[in-house]
């Protein structure tokens, strides 16, 4: 059973590793470096 919750779990971490990705390009786009603000807490 770990085998399979592996398999079906890597999925979704590639899609969240994606999603976190684009959301930083997103804060260093729009946020001034001097404005950022509690980015680090792994939400």
């Amino acid at each position: 059973m770990s085998k399979e919750l592996n398999n079906n779990r890597f999925p979704n971490l590639d899609k969240y590793t994606q999603k976190h990705v684009d959301v930083e390009q997103a804060i260093k786009r729009y946020i001034k470096p001097g404005d950022r603000i509690f980015i680090d807490s792994g939400c």
